[in-house]
C-alpha cells in the first residue's frame, strides 16, 4: 500500500544506504566539466573559467560567505518545437479511487528499474512511467494517500508530494510533502464569514519510499518528519490567512558545494515571518532535522514544532526561527521580485544549467502582476549562488495554447537521463517548460488544473 497512514521509521538499511550517498562522496553521474570546475573553484577560484558571455557574474563557492553582487544579465530560451498534452485528466477512469488531477509541478527520477517516473499529482498521487520523458504514460495506481490526520499539532493532513530525489541505485527515493492543514474540513473553523484563505496552515515534510516511489511512508513519526513550519500554531478564525512553508520549488543538488537545496513559499506574512520565498539546504536527506534556512547572512535558520516547544518558547525571541525571505534580501544584495501589491512569485522549478553554469528558477507569476516579467505567467531567473538572482523575464508559450488558467511551471530536461541525472535536477540548453493548463474549452469542468503540458524550449 502506498498510504502514509501506515507509519514506520527508516531502517538501518536505509540510512546506511543514505549514508553512502552524502553529498561530500555522491558523483551522480553530473557534467564532468561542470564537476572539475566546481572542484577547480573551490581550491584555487583565481583560475575558474570564464562564464558564458551572457551571463556576467564570478562565480561563488559559498553564498554564506560571499556578500558581493556582480549584475547578471541573461535572455530567455525561444521555443523549440510543438506543445504537447502530457497527461489528460481521466476522471472516468482514475477518480472514483482518489483525485486524480494535475496539481503540483511535474517533478522526475528514474527509478531501479531503469523507468522513468514523472507526478504531477494532487493529494493522492499517482505517477506516469515510460523508458524515458517522452514516452511516460499516466498509470492509475495509487503510490500515496494523504493521512489525512484531524491534528494540526501532526502536520499530516492533506499531503502532495511536492519534491523527489532518487538515490544512485534508484530504489531509494526521497520526497518532500506539501502539507495543508484545512481546519474547515474538520469542524475547527470559527472564521465567520469564512473566506478563501482561512483556517489553512502549511509544512513541509519528509517522505521516502524503497520501492522506487511506488509506495511511500514518512520518513519519521509525525510529527518528527518535520522539515519546516513557521513557529506559529494553526489560527481557526478571521484573524490570520493561510501560512506556513509549503510549495517546494524541487531538490537540487549544488555542484559547488554539493548541499541539496530547495525552496518553500509563504503565501502571508504572520508575526515576524514575512510572506515569500525561503532557501534552505541539508547535507543529509535522510534526516528532516538537518534542514537549515537562510538568515540573511548564513544557513542557520532551525525550523521548530510550535506544538512541541511550548507556548512561551513560540510567544518568545523567535528570531532564530525566521527565515529571511528571497524578495527581502540584505544590501546590496539583489532578490527575487515583489508585484505592485508587494505579492511575491512562487518558486516552482529550481534546478542547475550546465551550460551557464547557474542555478535556474522558474517562477509563477501568480496574479500576473505587470511588474513582473511584463505579466507572463511564467518567468525564468538565474543565480550563481542562490542568493543574488537577475531579472525575471518572461518565458515563452505557444499562441496556440487552449485559453485556460496556467500554473505550477517546472523544468525537466529530456536528455539529463542519458547524462546519468536520475533525478532530473539539471539542464542543457535544450529543457522542455511543464505546466498545468486549467479549464480547457469543451471540458465543462471548474477548479481542476486538467492537463499536464510541455513546451520544448531552447536557449540560443
Amino acid at each position: 500500500s502506498g498510504e502514509l497512514s501506515r507509519e514506520r521509521t527508516i531502517h538501518s538499511s536505509a540510512q546506511e544506504r543514505a549514508q553512502q550517498h552524502t553529498p561530500a562522496s555522491r558523483g551522480r553521474g553530473r557534467d564532468s566539466a561542470a564537476s572539475r570546475l566546481a572542484a577547480s573553484a573551490a581550491v584555487q577560484p583565481e583560475q575558474q573559467q570564464q562564464p558564458p558571455p551572457r551571463l556576467r557574474l564570478q562565480r561563488r563557492s559559498d553564498p554564506a560567505t560571499d556578500s558581493t553582487t556582480t549584475p547578471i544579465m541573461v535572455t530567455p530560451p525561444i521555443i523549440s518545437g510543438p506543445w504537447a498534452v502530457v497527461f489528460n485528466t481521466s476522471f472516468a477512469t482514475c477518480n472514483a479511487s482518489g483525485h486524480d488531477n494535475v496539481d503540483s509541478p511535474a517533478r522526475a527520477f528514474v527509478g531501479g528499474d531503469g523507468l522513468v517516473r514523472v507526478t504531477a499529482s494532487c493529494r493522492t498521487a499517482r505517477f506516469m512511467r515510460g523508458r524515458d520523458l517522452d514516452t511516460v504514460v499516466h498509470d492509475c495506481s495509487i503510490v500515496h494517500n494523504s493521512t489525512m490526520n484531524p491534528n494540526p499539532a501532526v502536520f499530516s493532513q492533506n499531503e502532495w508530494v511536492h519534491a523527489t530525489y532518487a538515490m544512485d541505485n534508484g530504489w531509494t527515493v526521497f520526497g518532500l510533502l506539501h502539507d495543508e492543514y484545512h481546519g474547515f474540513d474538520v469542524n475547527n473553523c470559527d472564521a465567520q464569514p469564512y473566506k478563501h484563505g482561512l483556517c489553512q496552515m502549511f509544512a513541509v515534510t519528509a517522505a521516502v519510499s524503497h520501492d522506487s516511489g511506488d509506495s511511500w511512508d514518512h520518513i519519521r513519526l509525525p510529527p518528527n518528519h518535520l522539515v519546516a513550519a513557521v513557529p506559529h500554531q494553526y489560527v481557526g478564525d478571521n484573524s490570520t490567512l493561510w501560512f506556513g512553508w509549503g510549495d517546494t520549488g524541487g531538490i537540487v543538488q549544488s555542484p559547488v558545494d554539493h548541499y541539496f537545496y530547495t525552496t518553500a513559499h509563504n503565501r502571508a506574512t504572520i508575526g515576524q515571518q514575512h510572506n515569500g520565498t525561503c532557501l534552505l539546504r541539508t547535507n543529509d536527506l535522510s534526516d528532516p532535522a538537518t534542514w537549515r534556512g537562510w538568515n540573511g547572512t548564513h544557513f542557520a535558520v532551525t525550523f521548530i514544532d510550535p506544538y512541541s516547544v511550548g507556548p512561551d518558547s513560540v510567544a518568545g525571541d523567535i528570531s532564530a526561527h525566521i527565515c529571511r525571505v528571497l524578495e527581502d534580501p540584505t544590501t546590496p544584495r539583489r532578490g527575487l521580485p515583489r508585484g505592485a501589491d508587494h505579492q511575491p512569485t512562487v518558486n516552482q522549478g529550481l534546478v542547475w544549467s550546465i551550460p551557464q553554469q547557474a542555478f535556474v528558477a522558474v517562477l509563477w507569476n501568480t496574479r500576473r502582476d505587470p511588474t513582473i516579467a511584463g505579466g507572463a505567467p511564467f518567468a525564468v531567473a538565474i543565480s550563481r549562488n542562490l542568493i543574488d538572482w537577475s531579472d525575471p523575464l518572461p518565458l515563452p508559450l505557444p499562441e496556440s495554447l487552449p485559453d485556460g488558467q496556467l500554473a505550477y511551471p517546472s523544468f525537466l530536461d529530456p536528455d539529463a537521463q542519458h547524462r546519468g541525472d536520475t533525478s532530473f535536477d539539471t539542464i542543457d540548453s535544450t529543457p522542455s517548460l511543464y505546466f498545468g493548463l486549467a479549464n480547457p474549452p469543451g471540458t465543462g469542468l471548474r477548479n481542476h488544473w486538467d492537463a499536464l503540458v510541455k513546451v520544448p524550449l531552447q536557449w540560443v
